[in-house]
């Protein structure tokens, strides 16, 4: 036993952090990009075609991300409430490459208690 742990019983892990640490050269970086990013888009307001390009196509791909976080989110909360969680329903019909003909992929065991099949 270490001389600073005074009971046999384990100590207790750290709790996890709330807000995530981020180190400050991480923050400068971000910080150096985002201002680039918003002097390009400053140079696109002012009449510049190649900066009004890259401007449209940084929003393009920002609309892009956003409609797919919103269509990732709608799709699995959908599947949340409505799919059943039941992985042996997977298996039994499963089909692979690597599988011959006529031989079917062993059975889930079932849980003690469960007569659903």
């Amino acid at each position: 036993m270490h001389p600073e742990q005074t009971s046999p019983m384990r100590p207790t892990p750290a709790p996890q952090k709330l807000i995530p640490q981020y180190s400050l050269r991480w923050l400068l970086a971000m910080t150096a990009v985002c201002a680039g990013m918003f002097a390009v888009l400053a140079w696109g307001l002012r009449g510049h075609a190649w900066a009004l390009g890259v401007s449209i196509g940084l929003g393009a791909l920002l609309v892009l991300f956003a409609v797919f976080g919103f269509m990732f989110g709608l799709i699995w909360m959908v599947s949340r409430l409505f799919v059943s969680p039941r992985p042996e329903r997977y298996v039994e019909n499963a089909v692979g490459p690597l599988l011959p003909r006529g031989v079917s992929p062993p059975k889930m065991p079932q849980p003690p208690g469960d007569d659903a099949t």
